[in-house]
Formats: structure tokens, C-alpha cells, sequence
């Protein structure tokens, strides 16, 4: 999984770093809503229990296709991670024309299903022999295509509910060559999706997730989906889910998760956007994920700024009404200094040991995986998000603009004051309390 953001990431920084590449031209579709604000309003926090919605997009490391390490399943149990993301390649399982091998495959979803764990798996990428050339990621037969994903919803039948077709099909330059195009995956999606839903009548189709802005080399995810739309009126019914990745514009990732200084958009307004598309096309109710994001150590973003944001943007997506977040990735690979810091968005080090934005997640995930968003108790400058659960009440306070506020909040007496580690912050008490970027926790 990370090796194959290699050359996206390549092209951005070349894209933000040289002269501007030629736009993408999209078709015709309804023109977006100027005030986003009711839609907004309309689409409430997501309801999804905590533990359900945090999830981990790979397993990243050197890691192999079959069993994980158990250092990294501990790692996912001590997050209260629900749901891994995962590559059911295409070449791997099919190696050779109607040769099915799902041997590796079959451990990790064994080992997974043993700790809990539900999957998203991705179905990704064309098989070598399908393709004269043996590109991989050129645009596959719709027809092949389906024929694979209905053997592989068929042999996990019961084991992988969800089915993810694709992944950032709206970056031809990397994933869709030799340039993105949306019928086409549209007719794609709706051959998959009517494959795997005859091999597996309960399986969740997920439409892939979409590399969010407009990067000249990548067409922008609400315009993607609406050529789709326009391409294919009926698509609605050919997924139950539609997946973004809310990274920030800039490579290497270097802005907070509510910057709107363009071409960055808050993580937020991404969601509320997509959801004003899908309901121009009549998918107002259909869930969107956010199942691909997160930050390098890389130059200026150390470890505390990692922690701060990746803790903020779960908070925020869910806030904005998002039913999954996933982070990229479990853990670094063996060069997390190189560039492309392909290697650096680990939650853990590549020896397993935690990073700070691991320890700060564990401490928000922990304080009960069954609470749910109940409250926006923002005011002024300062984010404030109260969630509820069987064994807990806890509010979580941020201030993205990164200064300290004064902020108060009524809370019960015996209310603990505690920092994104769960440590009681020194100098900060109830009721008038001191929020800045780092999160505060409010446990009652």
C-alpha cells in the first residue's frame, strides 16, 4: 500500500514545486451548491460508536501479504481499531487466467477475524496478464474485472462484508493509465458491484476512494463523481458507500486538518461537498468514509504535530457526519527519512515501537470504543465535541488555529482535566480552561 502512492506523491510535489500542469476538463453536472451551510446543517454527526468508525488503512512496514506480525495485531487491538483496509490484489489472487490463490489472503483474514477486526477490502489493481503491456494500473476489462471480484466476494462470502472497487481511480497519472476517466470507471463500478453482489447478497459495495483535490494530474473528487453520475444517471444503485481521502493539498502534508487557505480545504467541508453531490443525485443517504488519511514525519511535521492533527481531523470527519475514518498507515516503513516520505505516515516506528500520534489516538479510542458524537459544544475560536458511551462521557477541545483560548466548561464535580496522552495537563482546571491546538480531554 505505500509503495503504490509512490509516484503520486512524485507528481504533486512536482506539481506544487514547477509549473502548473494542464487542467482536468470535466463533463457538464448540476453546479455546486454556493452555501453549503444547510447541507451541513441537515447531515448530523455520524451516530457509528467510536470503536466502529477508527479504522487503519494497512498494515504499511515491509509487511507481506499473508498473517500480520502479532506485535501488529496488539497494536490494532490496543487502538480499538474496527475495521482494516486492505488490498485483495488482483495479480496476487489470479495470477494466471481462472488460477485462483487465496492462501495468503486467507491467513490475514483469519488472523483479523480472530481479533475482531472487520475489513475493507480493496479491489485493486488490473492482472498483469490481463493487459498487453502488463501495467497494472492501466484501466482494466470491466468484464475480467468482474468475473475476479465476483470469485473473490464468493470465496469470503460471510468473512469480508466490504468491498472497495478500486482505489483513487480519479488519479489517471497514477492509478487509472493512461489518464483518469469516469465512465469508465462508472461502468466498472457497475459491473463489479453487480458481480459481487450475486456472489454475496449481504457484501457492502464501496465506491474507491477518491484523492480529493483538483491537482491538474488528479481530476477533484466532487467533479469525478458527478462525470460518473453524468456518464452512468442509474450509479446510485451500484455501491452503498462512497469513500474520500482527505489529505491536505500540499505533499509533504503540512497544514492542520482545518486549514481553508486554498487549494487546502478544511476536512469537514470535503464531507459536507461530496454529500452536496450525492444529494443532487438522489444519495443524499448513502454513508461516505473517510478510509485513506494522514501525515508524514517529514521536515516541519514532527511527532506532537502528527499526534495533534491525526487526533483533530478523526474528530473533525466524524463531527462532519463521516461514518468511517481510517488512518494510513500501522507503521513506517524502513526508510521513513527518504523523499518521498512514503515511509514516514506510521502510526508506529518501523521497529514497532509507538509513536506519539499512536499513544495520543489509543488514549482518545480508549476512553470508551462504544461512545458516540453526542454534542458540538464549539464556541468562538475553539472546537469542542462531547461524546457518550456505555462506560464513559468525555468531551475532546482543540483550537485549529493553534493559540491559546480561554474556554469554560460546566462539568460534574470530579471531572478530570487530561492532555491527548491522558496525563492531567499542569496549570489547566476546571471550569476555565486554556485550549490551543493540542487536544484536551474533559473526562467526567
Amino acid at each position: 500500500m505505500l509503495r503504490r502512492r509512490s509516484s503520486l506523491w512524485l507528481a504533486l510535489a512536482l506539481v506544487h514545486c514547477g509549473p502548473p500542469a494542464q487542467p482536468v476538463t470535466s463533463q457538464p453536472g448540476p453546479v455546486m451548491p454556493p452555501d453549503l451551510k444547510p447541507v451541513m446543517e441537515r447531515f448530523a454527526p455520524t451516530q457509528v460508536p467510536l470503536g466502529q468508525a477508527f479504522g487503519v488503512s494497512g498494515f504499511g512496514g515491509d509487511s507481506v501479504p499473508g498473517a500480520p506480525p502479532s506485535t501488529e495485531l496488539d497494536a490494532l487491538a490496543s487502538l480499538h481499531a474496527g475495521i482494516l483496509r486492505r488490498d485483495f490484489t488482483w495479480s496476487r489472487i489470479e495470477p494466471q487466467p481462472g488460477t485462483f490463490d487465496y492462501s495468503a489472503d486467507d491467513q490475514a483474514v483469519e488472523a483479523l477475524s480472530q481479533q475482531g477486526v472487520a475489513l475493507l477490502g480493496i479491489l485493486d489493481y488490473s492482472a498483469k496478464w490481463s493487459i498487453a503491456n502488463g501495467d497494472e494500473h492501466a484501466a482494466p476489462d470491466p468484464a475480467l474485472f468482474a468475473a475476479y471480484a465476483k470469485s473473490v466476494a464468493a470465496h469470503y462470502a460471510g468473512r469480508v462484508r466490504y468491498w472497495e472497487v478500486w482505489n483513487e481511480e480519479n488519479s489517471g497519472l497514477t492509478f487509472w493509465h493512461p489518464r483518469q476517466d469516469p465512465a469508465a470507471y462508472a461502468t466498472l463500478l457497475v459491473e463489479a458491484a453487480s458481480a459481487i453482489r450475486e456472489a454475496d447478497p449481504a457484501a457492502h459495495i464501496v465506491f474507491g476512494g477518491l484523492w480529493w483535490h483538483d491537482e491538474g494530474v488528479v481530476e477533484a473528487a466532487t467533479d469525478f463523481v458527478e462525470d460518473a453520475f453524468a456518464a452512468r444517471p442509474d450509479l446510485a444503485r451500484s455501491f452503498d458507500v462512497l469513500a474520500i481521502h482527505p489529505y491536505p493539498a500540499s505533499y509533504p502534508g503540512h497544514v492542520p486538518p482545518e486549514a481553508s487557505q486554498p487549494p487546502d480545504v478544511p476536512v469537514g467541508l470535503m464531507v459536507a461537498r461530496m454529500r452536496a453531490v450525492l444529494d443532487a443525485y438522489g444519495a443524499k443517504s448513502t454513508p461516505i468514509w473517510a478510509d485513506e488519511y494522514g501525515y508524514p514525519i517529514y521536515g516541519a511535521v514532527d511527532e506532537a504535530a502528527q499526534a495533534r492533527w491525526l487526533v483533530r481531523a478523526t474528530v473533525e470527519l466524524l463531527a462532519s457526519g463521516a461514518d468511517e475514518v481510517s488512518v494510513f498507515t500501522l507503521r513506517d516503513g524502513p526508510h521513513p527519512d527518504l523523499f518521498p516520505p512514503e515511509d514516514a505516515f506510521g502510526l508506529l516506528h518501523y521497529d514497532g515501537t509507538p509513536k506519539r500520534a499512536f499513544s495520543a489516538l489509543t488514549t482518545l479510542l480508549g476512553f470508551d470504543p462504544g461512545a458516540r458524537l453526542a454534542a458540538d459544544e464549539s464556541a468562538g475560536p475553539v472546537r469542542a465535541y462531547r461524546f457518550e458511551g456505555p462506560r464513559a462521557r468525555f468531551h475532546v477541545l482543540f483550537a485549529p488555529d493553534e493559540s491559546p483560548h480561554p474556554f469554560t466548561l460546566a462539568a460534574p464535580p470530579g471531572s478530570q482535566v487530561l492532555d491527548e496522552l491522558g496525563n492531567p495537563p499542569p496549570g489547566i482546571s476546571l471550569p476555565s480552561l486554556v485550549v490551543s491546538g493540542d487536544p484536551l480531554y474533559v473526562l467526567e
